[in-house]
């Protein structure tokens, strides 16, 4: 058996993997993304749209905040 190490997910799958549990980010708000080349990195198929798992967690490493207190000068 062929097991994908990084796989494609549909539009819907990583909407639902971007958002909190039960409240996937809206379809228009990826399709903003893709439209302002702001979002995560994709593929095209014919017209479908797909992410990598790998392109998903990237995008969220970079939106993480660090909480980290300054340090006093």
């Amino acid at each position: 058996m062929n097991i994908n190490p990084d796989p494609l997910l549909s539009q819907e799958d990583a909407a639902a993997f971007l958002g909190p549990p039960g409240k996937p980010v809206p379809l228009a708000t990826m399709q903003w993304w893709r439209y302002r080349k702001r979002g995560p990195k994709y593929t095209k198929i014919g017209r479908h749209v797909y992410y990598r798992q790998s392109a998903l967690n990237e995008f969220v490493q970079r939106a993480e905040v660090s909480t980290e207190e300054a340090v006093d000068a």
